[in-house]
C-alpha cells in the first residue's frame, strides 16, 4: 500500500515537472531514456556509426594523446591536437602538434609546421579549421615556423593545406611582431578572417587598457 500511494505522490510531481519543461523519472517502470509521451527510445544506438579521426593514415591508433577537435562543416576533415609521435612519419619534434584527418581519403595531416614543412619547435594547440578543410588556424610557443619570430611569445598562426604555406597572422598593423601573447585563434567559415585574443598593447594604436582584447585580421593565405 506504501508503495503505490509513493507512486501516486510520484506521479503527481511528475506532471508538475513535465509541465514545467523537465523530464525526470524517479521510480518508474520505464527504461532509461524512454519518453513517456511517445515511448520513443533516445539511447537506441543501433543505428549510430562512431568513428575515431585521431590515428595515423594507415588506420593505426595515436601513441598519445588527441585533444580539442574543430570540424569543417561538411564533416569531412577535422583537426585537432595531439602530442603522439606516430600519426605522421617524421614526427621528431617531441612537442604537441595540430594535425587534420580527411574521414574521405583517411590521410592525417600535420599541420603545425613551417611553409616548408620543418617541424614546429615547440608545442602548438587550438586548431580551428574553415568550412572547406583548407585552412587552419593555431597557436604556437614555436620560433621557427616563419622567419624573424623573436618576441618569445605565443602567436597566432596560418596554414594554407592546400598551397602548403604557413603565415604568422598575430603581427601588428605595422606588421610589427606582438609584445606579448595571442591564443584563442577561430576562423571565419569562409576562411577569410581570423579572431583572436591577445595580450599585446602594439597591434593596434591607443590600446592602453592593460587587458587582453580581441582582435580580427584578414586570411593573408586566402585568395
Amino acid at each position: 500500500m506504501l508503495g503505490f500511494e509513493r507512486k501516486k505522490v510520484l506521479d503527481a510531481v511528475g506532471e508538475i515537472l513535465l509541465l514545467m519543461g523537465f523530464l525526470i523519472c524517479i521510480g518508474c517502470d520505464l527504461p532509461l531514456g524512454d519518453d513517456p509521451i511517445d515511448g520513443s527510445d533516445d539511447n537506441n544506438c543501433s543505428s549510430v556509426e562512431v568513428e575515431r579521426v585521431s590515428i595515423t593514415s594507415n588506420g593505426s591508433q595515436a601513441s598519445g594523446v588527441s585533444e580539442d577537435p574543430s570540424i569543417s562543416s561538411d564533416g569531412r576533415f577535422i583537426a585537432f591536437i595531439s602530442d603522439a609521435i606516430n600519426l605522421v612519419s617524421g614526427d621528431t619534434n617531441d612537442f604537441i602538434d595540430v594535425f587534420v584527418h580527411d574521414r574521405d581519403t583517411g590521410n592525417t595531416n600535420r599541420v603545425s609546421v613551417a611553409s616548408d614543412s620543418t617541424e614546429a619547435n615547440n608545442n602548438s594547440f587550438g586548431a580551428a579549421i574553415s568550412s572547406d578543410g583548407r585552412f587552419v588556424a593555431f597557436e604556437s610557443n614555436a620560433t621557427n615556423l616563419v622567419s624573424q619570430d623573436t618576441n618569445g611569445f605565443r602567436d597566432v598562426f596560418m596554414r594554407d593545406r592546400d598551397a602548403g604555406k604557413t603565415r604568422r597572422v598575430s603581427l601588428a598593423f605595422n606588421c610589427s611582431e606582438g609584445n606579448n601573447s595571442s591564443f584563442s585563434a577561430v576562423i571565419s567559415g569562409d576562411g577569410r578572417f581570423v579572431a583572436f585574443e591577445s595580450l599585446a598593447a602594439n597591434l593596434v594604436n591607443d590600446d592602453t587598457n592593460g587587458f587582453s582584447d580581441i582582435f580580427v585580421i584578414p586570411n593573408p593565405l586566402s585568395p
